[in-house]
This record gives structure tokens, sequence and C-alpha cells, in this order.
């Protein structure tokens, strides 16, 4: 009588689960704040500052050191800066595409604080066909939507 788990199918499962766990131990840390400094550069159209990011799934945290948001308006400036930033999330929450923050821990938030090198971005997304699908994001539409000139995402408050 053969058996009904396959050792070759069982060998294949365990290294893949394997990979993918060495992956996410390696790499989900550069992944999460490397998207903050990206997503949230173009979003916020300045750049967006992060010394590092650590997600643990055990503890349903995620932590973020030195976070410096420039002022889009006054590169020389960052609208805010904190040293740390402690997220307590509902984890299983993730798996439908929500975040729910059940608490955040802030350490030394400053406003407008002066930086040492400018914080303006010569390469964001600056057409607005490139921000279309931003606009299923909820809380995302309205700028999306923006008044526009020639293409151009509008700098100035709706009309």
């Amino acid at each position: 009588m053969k058996s009904p788990i396959r050792v070759t199918g069982l060998v294949v499962f365990v290294a893949v689960l394997t990979l993918i766990s060495l992956v996410y131990l390696l790499f989900a840390d550069y992944l999460i704040s490397n998207t903050i400094r990206t997503a949230g550069s173009q979003v916020i159209g300045a750049q967006v500052d992060l010394e590092s990011a650590e997600l643990n799934l055990d503890e349903e945290k995620l932590a973020l050191s030195k976070l410096a948001v420039t002022n889009p308006k006054n590169p020389m400036t960052n609208a805010l800066q904190a040293d740390y930033l402690e997220l307590n999330m509902d984890a299983s929450a993730l798996t439908w595409n929500k975040v729910i923050v059940d608490n955040i821990q802030i350490t030394n938030l400053l406003f407008n604080t002066p930086r040492e090198s400018s914080g303006e971005l010569t390469d964001h997304w600056t057409n607005i066909s490139d921000w279309e699908p931003l606009a299923e994001i909820q809380g995302l539409g309205a700028l999306a939507k923006r008044h526009t000139s020639a293409g151009r995402i509008a700098n100035s408050k709706s009309h």
C-alpha cells in the first residue's frame, strides 16, 4: 500500500516554505523601508527619509526609525520628523489588504524643522495619468482628481 504523502511533494513543499521564510527574514524590513521612502516621496511630492523599518509579525508591530517628511512647499524644511514610531497593528487584517493600527507611539515628534540638504524631488509623478490608479485607494481619489493644467497635477488648491 502506498503512503498518502508523497516524499517528493513534501520535500518540495518544505523547500518552498523555507525559501519564502528566508526571503521574508532577509528582505522584509528593507522592502518596507524602501516602499515607505519611494511611495511616500511620490505621494507627498517631496523627499521622505527613513533610516530603518522593522516588521515584527509575532508582536504585530511596525517600528520606524528616524522618519523625516520634507515640506514640498519649502524643501529646506521637514514638515515633520520623528526619532521613532511604533505602530501596533491587527496583523490578521493584512490578509484582507487592510491596515488597522490599534496603538501608535511616537518619540520626539517635531514639526517644521530645518533640513541640512534640500528635500526637493527632481523625478516624481507629475502626469495625471500616473495618479489615476491611486484614485482607487481610499482618501487619494480627491488628490488624483485635482484640477489639472495641460495634463499636469495642479499645485494649487482645487477650485
